[in-house]
């Protein structure tokens, strides 16, 4: 077990658990696209970032916990990132003319 904080409230996460499955386990809300539980992990849309304390941005879907991991979902960095990053998702759908390719949507 890991003992980390999300958001200021201690929470225990298990072993090889993500940030993102941590955080929907105490109801904490990260918004995701491109994740499929137990299918895809390898945070590509970039929608579902978070603040990890001393290490920056990360993709809560693919980052595993580590114990004493202090995390935010809610400052207007990661708001201003997740918002580019959808920003960006718009923009090549718009450049080519088709749709996303995401596991949601194949």
């Amino acid at each position: 077990m890991n003992n980390i904080i999300i958001n200021g409230e201690p929470v225990i996460a298990r072993g090889g658990e993500t940030i993102l499955e941590a955080a929907r386990k105490v109801g904490v809300h990260i918004p995701t696209l491109c994740y499929l539980k137990d299918l895809n992990c390898i945070g590509s849309c970039r929608v579902c970032l978070v603040d990890v304390e001393g290490e920056g941005l990360a993709a809560s879907c693919n980052t595993a916990v580590r114990e004493g991991m202090r995390v935010r979902t809610d400052t207007p960095q990661v708001a201003a990132a997740q918002a580019e990053a959808i920003a960006r998702l718009r923009e090549q759908v718009e450049r080519t003319g088709s749709s996303l390719r995401l596991p949601r949507s194949a």
